[in-house]
């Protein structure tokens, strides 16, 4: 990775809310550089590593650039169980972020007979495909489910947008739920089956 594409940094706050991890990061860039991005240095560690860096292919195209402007970036990052701490890798060294967790909304039900998992999945750019796929990454169904997996089906259960909260976490979402095939077929038999009914009323002798 090289340490010239680092961007400085005067904000960093990293969320946690279902199974997700969302970083916020402020600063100033060079005038007319390329987008800035947060890679994920690696996730092996007991803190996972991020950067924030520009998207320029070479050092020379910093060569003409003069002044700076802010920028905002907001992303999802790490998937899966909280992290208590990630690092972040900037122009001024390395800062150990601590995670902020998000209070859980309480699901007033449980779910469905049959419903193996559910997860939901969100879009900054408001794309449905860039939902639902981040919702199947989190299912573990994304590039491609385990051959050995039983076969399932994922339904969406419901879709709309986040507004407010904090800056810049406007974005769409996708919540879907994974069902088993053979759940539903079971289920399907059951409907399907009528119910004998019988008349507990005694005949009386005339």
């Amino acid at each position: 990775m090289n340490s010239w594409k680092r961007m400085s940094k005067d904000m960093v706050r990293i969320f946690f809310t279902q199974n997700q991890h969302i970083a916020i990061v402020t600063g100033k860039r060079r005038s007319r550089c390329a987008e800035i991005e947060l890679v994920e240095v690696t996730q092996t560690p007991r803190i996972p590593v991020l950067a924030i860096q520009c998207q320029c292919n070479h050092i020379s195209e910093h060569a003409g650039y003069s002044g700076y402007e802010n920028y905002c970036l907001v992303k999802p990052v790490f998937a899966g169980s909280l992290r208590p701490y990630i690092s972040l890798l900037h122009r001024e060294g390395t800062e150990v972020v601590k995670v902020e967790a998000l209070p859980a909304a309480v699901l007033a039900k449980t779910a469905p007979p049959g419903v193996l998992a559910s997860a939901t999945g969100f879009s900054q750019n408001y794309s449905l495909d860039e939902a639902f796929n981040d919702a199947l990454q989190k299912l573990g169904l994304a590039p491609s489910p385990d051959s050995k997996q039983e076969a399932s089906v994922v339904d969406v259960v419901s879709m709309g947008a986040v507004y407010g909260g904090f800056s810049g976490y406007s974005r769409m979402f996708v919540r879907v739920e994974q069902s088993s095939i053979l759940g539903r077929h079971k289920k399907q038999i059951a409907k399907a089956t009528p119910v004998q009914k019988t008349n507990s009323r005694r005949n009386r002798a005339v």
